[in-house]
C-alpha cells in the first residue's frame, strides 16, 4: 500500500492540479462525475423549472403593476427581463427613486452601441424567490407610475 503522502506527491508531480490559467481540475472532475452519473440533466431540469417560475412571477407582477405604455419582454434564455418605458421616460432619471424604494436595475442604454435605450431597463430574476419578485414588480410599478407622463 502506498503512503498517503506519496500519493499526494505523485498527484502534485503529475501536473493534474496545475491550472495554468485554465479550468480548475477539481471542478472539472466533479462536473465530469455529475455528467457521467446522469445527475447533470436532473439538475438542469430543476434549475429550468425554478428560473421559469421566477421569470414568470416577475413578468406577471410587472404586467399588473406597470402603467400603460410600458412593455415587458420575456427572455428566450438567460436571467433578465427587459422593460421598455414610454419614449418620453428616461430610466436613468428614475433609478435613484427606484433604489430608494428597494429596487435596482441596469440602464438599458448600457446595452446599446448607438446610445439608444434611454427608456429601457434590465431586471434580474434568478437570485430572488417568487414572493420578493412579486413585491419588486409592484414597487417598480409604483415608481414608474408616479413618474409617468399623464396622457390625455
Amino acid at each position: 500500500m502506498t503512503a498517503p503522502g506519496a500519493l499526494v506527491d505523485r498527484l502534485l508531480a503529475s501536473g493534474a492540479l496545475d491550472s495554468g490559467g485554465g479550468i480548475s481540475p477539481f471542478t472539472a472532475l466533479a462536473v465530469a462525475e455529475l455528467c457521467a452519473s446522469g445527475g447533470f440533466d436532473e439538475q438542469v431540469a430543476l434549475l429550468r423549472t425554478a428560473y421559469r417560475e421566477r421569470r414568470d412571477t416577475l413578468a406577471a407582477s410587472l404586467n399588473e403593476s406597470l402603467p400603460d405604455g410600458c412593455h415587458v419582454r420575456l427572455p428566450g434564455g438567460g436571467f433578465f427581463i427587459w422593460v421598455t418605458l414610454p419614449k418620453e421616460m428616461d430610466s436613468e432619471a428614475l433609478l435613484s427613486e427606484a433604489e430608494a424604494g428597494g429596487i435596482a436595475y441596469v440602464l438599458g442604454a448600457r446595452f446599446h452601441s448607438d446610445w439608444g435605450g434611454q427608456n429601457s431597463l434590465r431586471l434580474a430574476f434568478s437570485l430572488y424567490p417568487p414572493k420578493q419578485l412579486v413585491e419588486a414588480g409592484r414597487r417598480l410599478g409604483r415608481v414608474i407610475s408616479h413618474s409617468a407622463p399623464r396622457r390625455a
